[in-house]
């Protein structure tokens, strides 16, 4: 689990769970639980306004945007600004699974805001094959292809996220 406040002093927040990586294990399950709670701790260590019993009332005013990863809910939640649009984190320290994850965020966010839908699947292949009939050259980093973020290097997905965050 992680926090630690963006640039604009929003607290932010992740879980990540490996336990499919190491072994045979399971993936835990109730995130949900588990992220409210830890955000609501985040926020009362950093001085926002959270709440002792985990309850998310501190969030609700708050947009977030999450993106859903096979049957696996990302372990990140972006906030967005009053457009709509997601706001990415300090990607400073994150690990390559931590990136993966942001990224799916941050183009699920964009995608659903496109087609105008809430809960939109975001078709990565389609999407990489034709790139050009769903984004603008200008809003991709030259010399980086469009590809799923698990496709792509620490590097690549470094690059990638700090074009998109200027």
């Amino acid at each position: 689990m992680s926090a630690w406040k963006d640039k604009d002093g929003e607290v932010m927040v992740g879980v990540n769970d490996f336990n499919d990586k190491l072994g045979n294990e399971e993936l835990y399950s109730a995130w949900e639980d588990l992220h409210g709670k830890w955000s609501a701790y985040a926020k009362k260590a950093f001085g926002a306004n959270g709440t002792e019993d985990g309850s998310r009332e501190a969030e609700a005013s708050q947009t977030m945007v999450k993106a859903w990863k096979g049957k696996k809910q990302s372990q990140f939640s972006l906030s967005t600004n009053d457009d709509g649009m997601p706001i990415l984190p300090n990607l400073l320290d994150l690990w390559t699974p931590e990136l993966m994850d942001i990224m799916r965020v941050f183009i699920t966010g964009h995608y659903c805001l496109a087609c105008g839908k809430t809960n939109a699947s975001v078709p990565w292949a389609a999407i990489a094959d034709n790139w050009a009939s769903y984004v603008s050259s200008k809003y991709l980093p030259p010399n980086i292809p469009f590809k799923e973020p698990t496709r792509l290097t620490h590097h690549e997905l470094i690059k990638t996220l700090e074009f998109w965050k200027e």
